[in-house]
């Protein structure tokens, strides 16, 4: 919908926590013929079916997205288990998944989208907010 409202692709980011959701992100673009890109650390990867940044989606972890900024942020999968991850849990651990979230949250210039399943697996999970 952003697209059509004349946003373009290279302005809006899917955040994620893991590598392995941006993986399946990745796929699911594929999969509908949708251009994206990976942001890993400080590289830019065109991996698309359009070399054109310019139309082409950023799919990114969360963790790579430190100090950067886009018009529009998705953050995906904001679930018990991912975010904060179902490991983490010393209180230095719930932290660092709370500032990792306020990463998440301080990308976006103009519009954030939180989004969360309400099901995992075949189980009903919980969104983590």
């Amino acid at each position: 919908k952003l697209i059509s409202q004349g946003v373009f692709a290279n302005n809006i980011a899917v955040l994620m926590r893991t590598n392995k959701q941006v993986e399946n992100f990745a796929l699911f673009c594929r999969h509908n013929a949708i251009s994206y890109r990976f942001y890993h650390d400080s590289d830019t990867m065109i991996s698309s079916l359009d070399d054109n940044i310019r139309n082409s989606i950023l799919i990114a972890t969360i963790h790579s997205a430190k100090g950067l900024e886009w018009d529009y942020v998705f953050l995906t999968e904001l679930v018990e288990g991912y975010l904060p991850i179902d490991y983490a849990f010393s209180n230095l651990q719930v932290a660092e998944e709370r500032r990792l979230f306020y990463v998440g949250i301080t990308r976006a210039k103009y519009g954030l989208f939180i989004t969360y399943s309400k099901y995992n697996e075949k189980k009903s999970i919980l969104p983590s907010f």
